[in-house]
């Protein structure tokens, strides 16, 4: 990354490279590389790819569940997944979903979170409504159901709060397939949530 200073371009730039010696500047192209990337390099870059198509689908999501001032939610839930739950094994390396985690946070999730499927297709998640400390009745559920296969998911951000002891999530009849269930809790102003649970998966 480039950067301005004193009016002139320090760092790399697509091809140019800015510089200092001494007292005066210079801007020259990069040099370009000759020799082939190494399969470290190339593996690397798979895996890259794996943890951002995982990811793509409930972007939204985790920019929620992962949200910090300091960094992006989407870049801290990346990082995330490479540390916990990306399963190394060449170019066939796998995000597992039992260890993915899509919210990370310091608020407490509520005891006895389960979820059930409806005749209806829906996703019935519910949780002791009895307040455990550090929480507060007005935070809201995050409810998230993944079919990783298809890239399809469906969530809520905000949905019922701590105190309702249920919600409600419908699932797409038109998609089958396994959809990978997760929940969480974050507050009414969006500034903190929890830690997210794998609570299993259901077919349609």
């Amino acid at each position: 990354m480039a950067k301005i200073k004193d009016g002139a371009l320090l760092g790399k730039f697509g091809n140019l490279v800015g510089c200092k010696v001494r007292d005066t500047y210079y801007v020259r192209k990069a040099p370009e590389r000759t020799s082939p990337r190494t399969e470290g390099e190339l593996l690397s870059e798979n895996n890259f790819r794996v943890i951002i198509s995982w990811l793509k689908p409930i972007a939204p999501f985790v920019k929620q569940g992962f949200k910090n001032p300091r960094v992006s939610g989407f870049n801290s839930a990346h990082s995330c997944l490479s540390r916990e739950a990306l399963v190394k094994d060449g170019f066939g390396s796998y995000i597992d979903p039992v260890l993915a985690k899509v919210s990370s946070g310091n608020l407490e999730l509520a005891e006895d979170l389960q979820v059930e499927l409806n005749e209806e297709q829906q996703l019935v998640f519910s949780w002791n409504s009895r307040l455990v400390p550090n929480s507060n009745p007005r935070d809201r559920i995050m409810m998230l159901a993944y079919n990783i296969e298809k890239k399809t998911a469906r969530y809520e951000v905000s949905g019922a709060r701590r105190t309702a002891g249920q919600d409600i999530l419908p699932l797409p009849a038109q998609v089958s397939g396994t959809y990978h269930i997760y929940a969480a809790f974050v507050t009414e102003d969006a500034r903190r949530q929890s830690d997210s649970v794998y609570l299993g998966s259901v077919e349609l």
